[in-house]
């Protein structure tokens, strides 16, 4: 199953609370149904561009198989949020954090810790990672199949 969401800063409040109505609209009973199947099921998220985005523990994090996370452009992401989710969400293999400016070694070196078969990371744009000295030696032991960095 995969959800996008992208917020290209005008149509965004509208989308969410269209988005709202339809889910808040449904029955209780088959609204937690939903959201319990979702999280099962669901591997392929991406929310990109989606700027005012600064908390994704209490939402991502619920998706524990998640393979593939695309948070490019979410540019106030913080570590401390970051690195929740990557302990979430183990099976990761890909993630996209290019544009993140809010992230830097630490959340890399979660991603070393907590999904041993990351084999995709895109970090570019990110400047908090830009003049980092540790950097290349974290991800030389992820081991992976493509870095991205442009």
């Amino acid at each position: 199953m995969y959800l996008s969401l992208f917020d290209d800063r005008q149509l965004a409040s509208r989308q969410l609370a269209i988005d709202r109505s339809i889910f808040f609209g449904l029955h209780a009973t088959y609204r937690a149904a939903f959201r319990s199947d979702v999280r099962r099921i669901l591997t392929k998220l991406s929310i990109r561009k989606c700027w005012r985005i600064t908390t994704l523990a209490n939402s991502v994090g619920f998706y524990r198989n998640l393979r593939y996370l695309d948070l490019s452009g979410c540019c106030n992401i913080l570590d401390s949020e970051l690195i929740s989710v990557i302990q979430a969400c183990s099976k990761l293999r890909h993630l996209d954090i290019s544009g993140c400016n809010g992230l830097t070694i630490a959340s890399i070196r979660a991603l070393q810790a907590g999904c041993s078969d990351i084999a995709v990371l895109n970090i570019a744009d990110c400047a908090g990672l830009k003049d980092c000295a540790d950097l290349w030696s974290t991800i030389a032991v992820l081991n992976l199949d493509i870095l991205e960095l442009d």
